[in-house]
């Protein structure tokens, strides 16, 4: 699924950004500095190339996670996982360990749902509440692709109101493309006192004969004058088919230059040096604000990044981060560094490592993770933090991964589908509707939508009914999701 995606390194890198420097404290520039290194990490990358594996491949069907304290090791979350035939996670539950009655108890837990080309289209994900003694909806998600499996719309709700029984925030992204390419990215938001869309920004995109972004225009919607804004203009400039400076400007009436990203480049045509300038009105001129010197490996991985920012005319660093990978290509460590200004030296900070079964290839497991830098079966993940007093490292969470040759959720080789058989009654139904379906849980949630599609209601089917008496009138589009079938039908509620 094509989707805009912060990496771990995208994060390292957001992590850097100091309080105290303005430029980088204003969001449009954070994101600015992860975008346009994000674009150059994705770019230099190559192409991961697995073996086919056609025999019985293990999933990963749970993960525990525990924690060290008062000198002895106690559990904290684990996680159980499904999947489809596709080898798509389907669903996943969490649990915490209550230390109080010694067992764990159930905490959230989502439901995905694929179409038949493998694009993620469905997600909702609940959260127990011990009070209630029921599922408390906390998000939801809906991505529609076109026949190029494309993501041309994603609607995202959040913070449930349980009260009303609806979504207390939603979220609209539209997304238009020409010759493959993204042309335009439109944002609304649920307007909370007509429960309608309503514009917040949109991104426009041109490209150069290469398929490369050249501009992106932000522009803002004005409620007052009902129309989009110019708010932010970045120009993309390229040298032999790479990012040699990108230039942000503000409108001010006019487009004024705000910052700059400048990229240097080593003997292996890989990123060496990202510089961050902001324009001076002061002195008219460029000023370099940070930079951070990066190192990647012959794959065109990011492997090291320091990142420093200027102080009194002088670099100080701010963090660091360094990747190391094993003999055959696992990335096994992962460690963190603060900068010690008085000794100018970096030092330790913290580190995760990762153990792997070498035995058994990524291509022979399904686990609920993209493909990323693992090769092998990981076995145990640790986080460890750097003791001064020791002058060692502390390890203070572990987590374990379990996998088994168990059969996946379905019992057939076809994909998830609808059932044929059962109806709702009455319809039109005034309050209590019913459904005749062979649910598998007795507390299946049921989904309520207007025909524009806006999510409309949510309710919990028990004994196979719901009370739709807070609904209004109007003609409604229901679907279930139980299990790995999927139900809907139209109903009118008078």
């Amino acid at each position: 699924m094509k989707q805009l995606i912060f990496t771990l390194v995208s994060t390292l890198i957001l992590s850097t950004l100091l309080s105290s420097q303005s430029v980088l404290n204003n969001p449009y520039e954070s994101a600015f500095v992860n975008e346009y290194l994000e674009i150059i990490n994705k770019r230099q990358a190559q192409p991961i190339n697995l073996p086919t594996f056609n025999g019985p491949k293990q999933k990963m069907d749970s993960v525990i996670t525990q924690v060290y304290s008062s000198f002895q090791w106690v559990n904290q979350t684990k996680t159980r996982h499904t999947y489809d035939h596709s080898e798509n996670e389907v669903s996943r539950i969490t649990y915490k360990w209550d230390i109080s009655i010694d067992q764990w108890v159930a905490n959230k837990k989502f439901i995905k749902t694929f179409d038949t080309n493998g694009n993620h289209t469905f997600y909702y994900e609940q959260e127990w509440n011990s009070n209630l003694d029921s599922w408390i909806p906390i998000a939801l998600d809906e991505f529609t692709f076109d026949q190029h499996d494309q993501l041309i719309s994603k609607v995202v709700y959040r913070s449930w109101n349980p009260t009303a029984k609806n979504w207390k925030n939603g979220y609209r992204y539209t997304y238009y493309y020409r010759d493959g390419n993204l042309t335009e990215e439109i944002r609304s938001e649920i307007d909370l006192a007509t429960r309608l869309w309503k514009f917040k920004s949109v991104d426009k995109y041109t490209y150069n004969l290469n398929n490369d972004p050249i501009t992106k225009q932000s522009l803002v919607w004005n409620d007052k004058n009902e129309l989009f804004e110019a708010k932010y203009l970045d120009e993309i400039n390229y040298v032999n088919d790479r990012l040699s400076r990108t230039v942000r400007h503000l409108w001010l009436g006019h487009w004024k230059p705000i910052v700059q990203l400048n990229y240097d480049y080593g003997t292996d045509g890989f990123l060496d040096q990202m510089r961050l300038l902001t324009w001076s009105s002061f002195t008219s001129s460029w000023e370099v604000k940070r930079k951070n010197v990066l190192d990647y490996n012959y794959k065109g991985t990011l492997i090291e990044n320091q990142a420093y920012i200027t102080v009194g005319g002088n670099w100080m660093g701010t963090s660091k981060f360094n990747k190391e990978y094993d003999s055959v290509g696992n990335h096994d460590c992962l460690t963190l560094y603060d900068w010690n200004a008085a000794a100018q030296v970096w030092t330790n900070k913290r580190k995760s490592t990762s153990s792997f079964d070498l035995s058994t290839s990524i291509s022979e497991l399904i686990t609920p993770f993209d493909i990323g830098e693992d090769r092998h079966k990981k076995t145990v993940d640790s986080s460890q933090v750097w003791s001064s007093f020791l002058n060692d490292w502390s390890t203070t969470e572990r987590k374990f991964y379990y996998y088994s040759f168990e059969s996946l959720v379905t019992t057939d080789n076809q994909e998830p589908k609808s059932t044929k058989k059962g109806q709702v009654y009455p319809n039109p139904v005034h309050d209590v509707l019913n459904f005749d379906y062979s649910f598998t849980s007795e507390t299946t949630t049921v989904f309520f939508y207007q025909t524009d599609g806006k999510l409309a209601y949510t309710t919990t089917l028990r004994n196979n009914r719901v009370n739709l008496s807070d609904l209004t009138s109007g003609i409604y589009i229901y679907r279930i999701i139980d299990g790995q079938h999927q139900y809907s039908g139209r109903i009118i509620k008078q």
